[in-house]
């Protein structure tokens, strides 16, 4: 059996038979995969308000006002408000 890679796959030959092609994973698709799984993951992921305002560069007076206005939202989670990493992003591509 030879192996040959030509183009966008691979070209296995088995002995007395007709070549057969497999796919190559390519690492695009790999990164788009990835991204696409990592972006779910953050909704879930959650920080301080603490470490939200020095993420963002701002106080943490100014990111209370921000979840106070509805600019920034936040969970409550026993006696603590998170953040959802996504929407730390959101804020920091809109800033």
């Amino acid at each position: 059996m030879s192996i040959t890679k030509k183009g966008k796959g691979v070209t296995l030959e088995p002995s007395g038979q007709a070549p057969s092609k497999l796919p190559v994973l390519r690492n695009e698709a790999a990164k788009e995969s990835r991204s696409a799984t990592d972006m779910k993951l953050d909704s879930l992921r959650m920080t301080s308000v603490k470490k939200a305002a020095e993420i963002i560069g701002v106080s943490v007076t100014t990111i209370w006002n921000w979840i106070a206005s509805g600019r920034l939202k936040a969970v409550k989670v026993g006696g603590r408000r998170l953040i959802a990493i996504r929407e730390v992003s959101r804020v920091l591509e809109a800033k």
